[in-house]
């Protein structure tokens, strides 16, 4: 245990970058592999605390402390191994290099670029490119994956057949030793720090070798045995076609990940995905077809390969159906490519897939798969050793490991060599005599005689011995039927996404609130870890974990990479009325929105009275109607300006519409996002009521939460009601771009500017709008329209509703959302929402940017020569207001008179 005088050194060197307390240091315990209980047990995994560096010299700083209380340290990067070298084995300090993500130099004369240690690999491409250059190689992982974690793994992947292994392209790396040095490393110097895994030294910076920026040119083969797909590869290489990457799987590989999408478009069989330069793609793609075809094999279309290559990242795709996974990884000589593989399905048969990539023209790396289910406390076992016995396949077939990390200890000598390893050793016990850093890996404990995971080599060749046993009834013991998911305090498809979670990490990259604050437990795997000890009955559904599980924005960006195609926000909403009625727990701020909506009909609570007060009094509408227009709250209250141009627009084209003035209220999102499901209920019944008394068929609406909400809520809940909901909805800016492109809305005035959209959640991911207000402005006369880096799918969310639980997550969010805009000299930056409008226009008045942040329905007034309403200084007053409420938001304990009424 840390003493009260290192935590205080260490909140002195980390401020907020510091955590001790019970939840992130569960969530550090673990990397992406899942361990049987007996195996986990012989590890002491959960760690003492966690320290975020943000500088070298802040790396410097923990060693030299930790070196004076002889404290062990943990790298990680971002935990996407399954070798256990970022797990902690006697507690210590984790050292997580997440803030290290600078981009230090690129040299394009020289193709070098050099990067800190927590650095994406995804992202260093896309930056990359913007220099006309690309990676020579990356991890299937990318996505997720760090610079620094992948060299320290010694990893090979998607680029390896032409370029090798990562430290093949290494031209330097910055290491900071266990004596607190800076010490640089080339040459031959690099085997001791690469796949050591930090044994040795922290990366911190890496010089790596990139290349030409070059599109990839994917050319899939199927065949109907693995003979067909080696033979032609091993052709492949006698003709010298250039190929950049070669990736193939196996047809157990093919039909586990279309059955798990249910998606079937290609053939199950043998596939190997053939990737070459397309600057000489047209030279070589001929000769590449006739080699395939002569090794009987059926090439897919050029979109299907297409397609086949964009899904390289996810590789487990598939493991919902387990809902556990169980993987291992080896490297196998391509001469042996065949005969390991048929070793495998003789054995295991259809339980076993496995997918691939060469490294080099020679070697074949390997990732095998079985699908198991963790809580069965037997069979589970058993399928974990079963991955151990195909690791041993390849081994009799001059195989090796892909990496050591820390359960493999034992087969150190064999992986590196007794040379090596004797020097990596020797070097060690001179720079690392305590064995502070990461202590348990690599070095076996024939050597490191105060090794803490020397039990662990025990427990792995039980393992072994355990599925020796077995025989060949081996595939008996690994067909998987997974348990139901009922008898849990969660609902039960929440249940089964908890264990199908990959915890691939590839959702950390793209999370509003992890982006703000990149703690493990505020990303959407941290939530899922979290549930999952709570099913398992290692953690309780406390106060704490109900303030992880309600951070969330909902803004949908997990959903668009989840590796398992889980809808992620779907579950985080879920979850909130059952951490309210069930659990007593909800965050203040939106219990005073709720009494708010519930007594003012507006979480403004403002006399409702006054919600048509934007109405200008030339603007014609009706009482009754099939047509009606719906404001929402955030319009008629704060961006008040958004209503009084939309009802004008509407005017413009002679819409007949319905106002509901005083009578609209709430849409029930607010009542939603905090779990109160009673008050939702209530409040859409009343809604329905209120269209059904005024004949009206179908709702035009400027917000789009609320156009979220009447999709996303209505029908589930009217149903449950058994009330009838058919009102079609439809948002303004679809409406408006249907109006352009159909004649009936002409912009004839101009507007010179520069003019970039900023997506909304609720309008892109949620309901997939994304060109139609792009029609719009590209409609604009005088106008040039230019995205931002992040648009569509992948647009950054405003960040507001992380209010509730996190003011500075808002602000986080906005400034960089103002930035993107200012990098393209945008004049205007253009929105479609009024709580994102009044986010950003807030944040860019508090920035003193030049950048206008304008509706737009405003952007269209002014295209007709109509005079637009402006609310500037209401936004500023509104958002004020909004700051004092939520500046004190917390998850809280229901008041026991609360929960009565609930029960």
């Amino acid at each position: 245990m840390l003493t009260s005088d290192v935590k205080n050194n260490l909140e002195s060197i980390f401020n907020d970058r510091v955590k001790f307390d019970q939840i992130e240091r569960v969530v550090y315990s673990h990397d992406m592999g899942t361990l049987p209980d007996a195996i986990e047990a012989i590890i002491d995994s959960i760690p003492d605390g966690v320290v975020q560096p943000q500088t070298i010299e802040e790396v410097q700083q923990i060693v030299k402390l930790a070196q004076t209380k002889d404290i062990p340290l943990i790298p990680r990067g971002a935990g996407t191994s399954g070798y256990g070298g970022a797990i902690p084995t006697k507690k210590g300090i984790v050292v997580d290099f997440t803030r290290m993500q600078r981009i230090i130099n690129v040299d394009n004369e020289g193709k070098t670029v050099t990067v800190e240690a927590g650095v994406l690999w995804q992202e260093l491409e896309d930056y990359l490119y913007q220099h006309d250059l690309a990676l020579r190689l990356y991890p299937t992982s990318a996505p997720g994956a760090t610079v620094g974690g992948w060299i320290a793994e010694g990893g090979s992947g998607i680029g390896s057949y032409e370029y090798g292994f990562i430290k093949d392209n290494i031209i330097s790396l910055k290491v900071v030793t266990p004596q607190g040095e800076i010490k640089e490393f080339s040459g031959d110097k690099l085997d001791l720090v690469c796949s050591l895994e930090g044994i040795t030294g922290f990366i911190v910076e890496a010089t790596i070798k990139v290349r030409e920026k070059v599109n990839n040119y994917p050319m899939v083969g199927t065949f109907g045995t693995i003979e067909d797909l080696a033979n032609a590869i091993m052709d492949i290489q006698e003709a010298d076609i250039p190929l950049w990457t070669l990736n193939l799987a196996t047809s157990e590989h093919i039909a586990w990940k279309q059955k798990a999408a249910n998606e079937y478009l290609v053939p199950e069989k043998y596939m190997g995905t053939f990737v070459l330069p397309d600057n000489i793609a047209d030279e070589y793609k001929e000769e590449l077809s006739e080699i395939i075809e002569d090794n009987n094999g059926s090439l897919l279309n050029e979109e299907l390969s297409f397609k086949e290559w964009e899904e390289r990242f996810y590789p487990m795709s598939f493991k919902k159906l387990g809902p556990s996974l169980v993987a291992s990884e080896s490297i196998v000589p391509l001469e042996n490519l065949a005969e390991f593989i048929n070793r495998v399905k003789k054995k295991y048969g259809e339980e076993v897939a496995l997918e691939g990539f060469m490294v080099g023209p020679d070697k074949v790396t390997l990732l095998s798969f079985v699908l198991s289910d963790e809580r069965k406390k037997v069979m589970f076992p058993l399928a974990y050793t079963s991955s151990l016995v195909i690791m041993d396949e390849a081994k009799k077939l001059g195989g090796e490991n892909y990496s050591i990390g820390l359960y493999f200890t034992a087969e150190a000598e064999e992986f590196y060599g007794k040379k090596r390893l004797n020097e990596v050793w020797d070097y060690k016990q001179t720079v690392d005599p305590n064995g502070i850093f990461n202590p348990g890996k690599i070095i076996p404990g024939t050597l490191d005689k105060n090794s803490p995971v020397k039990l662990l080599k025990t427990a792995m060749k039980t393992a072994k011995l355990g599925t020796f046993i077995y025989g060949m009834a081996g595939k008996l013991f690994v067909k998987n039927k997974p348990k139901d998911f009922e008898g849990y305090d969660i609902p039960a498809d929440m249940a089964k996404d908890t264990f199908g979670c990959a915890q691939c990490g590839f959702c950390r990259s793209v999370c509003t609130v992890f982006a703000a604050d990149p703690w493990e437990s505020n990303s959407p795997r941290g939530k899922w870890f979290l549930l999952q000890q709570h099913i398992k009955g290692k953690i309780n559904l406390d106060e704490d974990v109900a303030h992880k599980l309600f951070h969330c924005t909902t803004c949908k960006r997990c959903d668009e990479i989840c590796q398992t195609n889980i809808h992620l926000v779907h579950h985080w909403l879920a979850i909130r009325p059952i951490l309210y009625q069930d659990k007593g727990y909800e965050i203040s701020s939106l219990d005073i929105l709720r009494d708010n909506v519930m007594n003012e009909e507006n979480f403004w609570a403002i006399d409702n009275t006054n919600r048509g007060a934007w109405m200008a009094d030339d603007v014609e509408y009706k009482d009754e109607g099939k047509v009606a227009y719906w404001a929402g709250c955030w319009a008629s209250y704060v961006m008040d300006d958004m209503a009084h141009n939309v009802t004008k627009v509407l005017n413009e084209v002679d819409e007949d519409f319905v106002y509901f003035g005083e009578d609209e209220t709430c849409c029930g999102l607010y009542l939603g996002l905090g779990g109160y499901y009673d008050e939702l209920g209530a409040k859409i019944k009343s809604n329905i009521e209120l269209f059904k008394e005024r004949g009206v068929e179908k709702l035009i609406l400027s917000c789009p939460g609320c156009f979220a909400s009447f999709n996303d809520f209505y029908p589930e809940f009217a149903e449950m009601l058994g009330l009838e909901w058919d009102i079609e909805t439809q948002h303004v800016t679809d409406y408006m771009a249907e109006k352009i492109e159909n004649g009936e809305l002409e912009m004839t005035h101009e507007i010179p500017k520069t003019i970039t959209y900023h997506d909304s959640c609720h309008l892109g991911r949620w309901s997939n709008l994304y060109e139609e207000p792009r029609t719009i402005l590209e409609a604009i006369p005088g106008s040039e329209y230019k995205d931002m880096k992040h648009n569509r799918e992948d647009g950054l969310c405003c960040g507001l509703v992380a209010g509730f639980t996190d003011l500075d997550a808002v602000q986080y969010s906005g400034v960089k959302r103002v930035r993107e805009a200012e990098e393209i000299n945008a004049d205007i930056c253009v929105t479609a929402c009024a709580g994102c409008g009044s986010q950003i226009y807030n944040t860019a008045h508090a920035l003193n940017s030049d950048v206008d942040v304008i509706d737009i329905s405003a952007m269209v007034c002014k295209a007709l020569g109509i005079e637009p309403k402006e609310s500037g200084d209401n936004i500023l007053i509104f958002m004020e207001k909004a700051v004092e409420l939520l500046k004190t938001s917390k998850v809280i304990k229901k008041p026991a008179e609360k929960q009565a009424v609930n029960k």
